[in-house]
């Protein structure tokens, strides 16, 4: 991937300015679609303009990666991209104590977060095609299964796949933080249907 490796407490590592870029003005034409004001006096053309911008320079990448990218997937085919969807997922105990230091989101929203991008990144593998990786198993250099899926789904060799992963990825220091699954019903259903379906190559609808 064509950006700086670096690490932003917020933002993560490797994080496209692009996608950013897009996002933000997608939020502000979004807000300001639903408020009261007057749209037209407000910039709505501009600021879809300038969406429509952000997102055309991102067909000159053959990867990028963001935590925003799963909103502005639906609006890819708009400027000529046909995306495939790597979802990087992570177990909620795992996500929500990484959220919570940086946001410090309530339990109610990060359960809500947490069912919401990966049940709309679901939706996004069966539409455009994609595949599940397992973070903590990208940071396990014992497991090797996820490397021959991402081959397969991007043509990269499996060999520089393995090679920058040993390179590049830190171990997990995993984390333990117990919850009690029936109050939890929703996570743990959206655990075990990723958990079932990772290192599976999705074909999507559209291509």
């Amino acid at each position: 991937m064509d950006v700086q490796i670096d690490w932003n407490p917020v933002k993560g590592s490797m994080e496209h300015p692009w996608c950013h870029a897009s996002y933000k003005y997608l939020s502000r034409k979004t807000k300001l679609r639903d408020s009261i004001l007057p749209q037209r006096l407000f910039g709505m053309a501009f600021l879809e303009r300038q969406f429509r911008s952000s997102l055309r320079k991102l067909r000159s990448m053959d990867y990028a990666k963001s935590t925003t990218l799963i909103w502005l997937v639906p609006y890819f085919s708009q400027v000529g991209i046909s995306p495939k969807v790597i979802v990087s997922f992570r177990d909620f105990e795992s996500f929500a104590l990484s959220r919570y230091s940086k946001f410090a989101w309530d339990f109610d929203k990060l359960v809500d977060s947490y069912v919401n991008v990966y049940m709309t990144a679901w939706l996004q593998l069966h539409l455009y095609g994609g595949i599940i990786v397992d973070y903590a198993d990208m940071c396990n250099t014992g497991e090797n299964e996820w490397i021959f899926g991402v081959s397969t789904l991007t043509g990269l060799s499996t060999e520089d796949l393995t090679n920058n992963r040993d390179r590049i990825v830190k171990p997990l220091s995993r984390k333990s933080m117990p919850l009690p699954q029936q109050m939890c019903s929703r996570i743990y259903e959206v655990a075990e249907l990723f958990s079932q379906h990772k290192n599976r190559v999705f074909v999507g609808e559209h291509g």
